[in-house]
């Protein structure tokens, strides 16, 4: 596991939980700035298949990060 992939998913994790959300139900989207490709690409694309698949990826083996990609989706 990339340490760095791990500190991306991290710091989106962190910036949602930095504060208080009292609009939360009445949200439709949110926006998170990052520089990530990883990240972009995971939580817009990957993380789909990742759910479908039971979190393994094409090739049979288990998605990378998957505790914090589930920590992030919660």
């Amino acid at each position: 596991m990339a340490t760095k992939e791990r500190a991306d998913i991290r710091a989106v994790t962190a910036a949602l939980q930095f504060r208080r959300w009292p609009w939360v139900e009445d949200c439709i989207s949110l926006v998170i700035a990052t520089n990530s490709q990883y990240v972009i690409d995971g939580i817009t694309t990957r993380v789909v298949g990742c759910l479908k698949n039971e979190w393994t990826n094409d090739m049979g083996d288990t998605v990378e990060n998957q505790d914090l990609w589930k920590h992030l989706l919660k």
